[in-house]
């Protein structure tokens, strides 16, 4: 997957989570984990959990941090890398 559809599917899920809490920002400009303007704590869980079921990946306790889930060009180059990882793990 490219990171333009993992970008297009990020801010579909992103809006998604967004909306239901009282957003009605554009994706991209959405702060996730940026600071006290991005998703609460519940927001933030359940983008985490949308994100491992939506791209098939396992996101560990020490990968959440602000420089990997801030917003969702950090976001899309995080999932890039954990799919990367994934495929190179599955070819050995």
């Amino acid at each position: 997957m490219d990171k333009d559809a993992i970008r297009t599917r990020l801010e579909a899920v992103v809006k998604r989570i967004d909306s239901g809490s009282g957003g009605g920002r554009s994706s991209r400009n959405i702060p996730v984990l940026e600071n006290e303007s991005g998703f609460d704590s519940v927001a933030a869980l359940q983008l985490i959990l949308v994100l491992e079921q939506e791209f098939g990946i396992v996101i560990e306790d020490e990968e959440i941090k602000p420089e990997n889930l801030k917003n969702v060009p950090a976001l899309a180059s995080f999932i890039e890398r954990k799919l990367s990882s994934l495929n190179r793990n599955a070819a050995r």
